[in-house]
């Protein structure tokens, strides 16, 4: 099994890579999930569960990192990974 590190960066509405090198832009406009941020290589970025925050979830090869977008952060509904799911959960309970 493949050890996936998470990790809750504050964010300020900035847009800045924390560590790593920006994923190609082509990849990236295949992406659907809503509460997808931005990527470099090893790291996804999304939307944090806290005000303010965001999720870095790393990966120890690019490879693991493609294909884990290909299977969650291309889909509309994130592919039902465990992050969209409670995010989707808080925004319609707060409905």
């Amino acid at each position: 099994m493949q050890q996936i590190s998470v990790k809750i960066c504050k964010t300020d509405g900035k847009s800045r890579t924390i560590g790593g090198k920006m994923s190609n832009k082509t990849e990236e406009a295949y992406i659907q999930c809503p509460f997808y941020l931005r990527s470099t290589d090893l790291r996804i970025f999304c939307e944090g569960y806290i005000p303010s925050t965001c999720m870095i979830t790393s990966f120890p090869n690019k490879k693991s990192a493609a294909a884990h977008k290909k299977a969650y952060c291309n889909l509309v509904n994130g592919g039902m990974c465990k992050f969209a799911q409670v995010l989707f959960e808080k925004y319609n309970s707060e409905n």
